[in-house]
């Protein structure tokens, strides 16, 4: 069971900052795999990516009071509001550029 809005900030942030309009070979990439009791998701993308500062300070639970920081801050309440300690978010330099968003939420079925 995933909490119907949780993802959707992060994909629209890596398609309005991580997708350069003027440039081709645009790559956003959804992952999602159970890992005991949890699921990990992977949302990254092969734009500029960010800087240090603001990973450090997002992974602190500092956000920007304006633009993408407002629908980044949405989605960790929501995580932490539906799975509490058990769901968890990150923010990392992506694989070989751009940057990659990690969502850890409880696994869970319908049934639970």
């Amino acid at each position: 069971m995933i909490h119907k809005l949780l993802l959707q900030p992060f994909v629209e942030n890596a398609i309005v900052h991580g997708f350069d309009k003027d440039k081709d070979g645009a790559v956003l990439k959804l992952h999602m795999e159970k890992i005991d009791d949890k699921v990990e998701i992977i949302i990254e993308d092969n734009g500029p990516g960010m800087d240090d500062e603001l990973i450090d300070r997002i992974n602190s639970g500092i956000y920007e009071e304006s633009g993408s920081g407002i629908g980044m801050r949405n989605a960790a309440t929501r995580l932490e509001m539906y799975y509490r300690k058990e769901g968890g978010l990150r923010v990392e330099k992506g694989q070989s550029e751009g940057t990659r968003i990690i969502i850890d939420i409880p696994y869970r079925t319908k049934s639970d």
